[in-house]
């Protein structure tokens, strides 16, 4: 009897209807894609940071690492710190977005510094002293369609690709070209810099040690992998404050749409609602009536917002062949749960003036 009430309702008014499961689809959908953005960078932050334990990253005093661009350091730093004691192996890189997409310049044993030997899907490494090899990440040969032998064409000149590297996990590297070092310099019109120097320890705990070694040795900025990883958690608590604070907002706006359709639902229905309680209907039905009715808009909303949430998240993860959005079970349950919550707290004081209305005045209203 509640259901078939409650689906007439929502039947008599569908325009209406449809608006106030709109805006909790909206700000359900908000909710639960910047949060799972952020849930997917914070999951790719933290396998990446592993590849930096026993890692020192230098840059140029003053950068940013959220902006390797604002680096420029001289290459010849790079044989002065690997000099130092404690120091295992110094390599520079530097980047530079062309045409074609994000350059990394790098030596080909780079990849060392972070202690793991890359795999390759087909191909090899290009070759240090050559200025017309380029090696491609595993997004970026997929998202292009390029195989070993074909030609990649950068500010018109053409490089062959020599290999095509297994995911390494990271979205930024495995979207990117890599060449050697000199010939990236060339390109970006900077010879002898590079944007930052990775520094292996010899000993995987003595990071800080080399950090603070290098920082009395040069002027520059040297991070260790716990100032990384203290760096990047100050950057996630941020962001993810700003994450909330708009799908907190966003949803809350539509929960006062939900209150202002429900107020004037019980409006119209006055003289209904007085005859209900005539014939014998009590105060809790009456309640239960309403605030379910403003639930199940609540819950189609909330529920649609998720499932597109979560197919946006498989599509994007799967084309960019990275984990750019984290829609996790216990994310889908809070979001549902909070669009019911949403719809019960947006229809409660309307229920209650639901359940204030005096049947016989309410008979008298039309």
């Amino acid at each position: 009897m509640l259901w078939e009430v409650i689906r007439a309702q929502l039947s008599r008014h569908k325009l209406r209807t449809a608006l106030t499961i709109l805006s909790i689809f909206i700000g359900i959908f908000l909710l639960t894609s910047t949060v799972s953005f952020s849930e997917g960078l914070r999951v790719t932050l933290e396998e990446n940071m592993g590849l930096f334990s026993g890692v020192v990253v230098v840059m140029e005093e003053g950068a940013s690492m959220t902006d390797p661009f604002s680096s420029e350091l001289d290459d010849s730093l790079i044989e002065e710190i690997e000099a130092l004691g404690d120091v295992e192996m110094a390599r520079g890189f530097t980047m530079e977005l062309s045409d074609a997409g994000i350059i990394a310049g790098m030596t080909s044993d780079a990849f060392a510094v972070y202690g793991f030997d890359v795999g390759f899907k087909d191909g090899e490494m290009f070759d240090d002293n050559s200025d017309k090899e380029v090696v491609l990440g595993s997004t970026y040969a997929k998202r292009n369609d390029k195989t070993v032998g074909d030609e990649v064409s950068i500010y018109g000149k053409k490089y062959e690709v020599v290999g095509i590297l297994e995911s390494i996990g990271s979205a930024g590297d495995d979207s990117s070209i890599f060449m050697p070092i000199e010939e990236t310099q060339k390109i970006s019109g900077k010879e002898d810099t590079v944007m930052m120097i990775s520094v292996k320890s010899a000993n995987i705990d003595d990071a800080e040690n080399v950090a603070n070694q290098i920082i009395g040795e040069f002027d520059v900025m040297a991070l260790s992998d716990k100032e990384m990883m203290r760096q990047v958690q100050d950057l996630m608590g941020n962001l993810n404050i700003a994450i909330y604070a708009i799908g907190i907002i966003s949803s809350l706006v539509a929960g006062i749409v939900i209150m202002n359709v429900m107020f004037m639902s019980v409006s119209e229905r006055t003289s209904e609602i007085g005859a209900m309680k005539a014939i014998g209907a009590t105060n809790k039905q009456i309640l239960s009536e309403v605030i379910t009715e403003s639930v199940t808009m609540s819950l189609i909303g909330g529920i649609s917002a998720v499932l597109l949430s979560f197919g946006l998240a498989k599509s994007l993860n799967l084309y960019l062949d990275t984990r750019l959005m984290e829609v996790t079970g216990r994310l889908i349950i809070i979001a549902v749960l909070y669009s019911g919550f949403l719809g019960a707290l947006g229809s409660f004081l309307p229920a209650r003036q639901a359940m204030n209305i005096d049947p016989i005045e309410a008979l008298r209203y039309e």
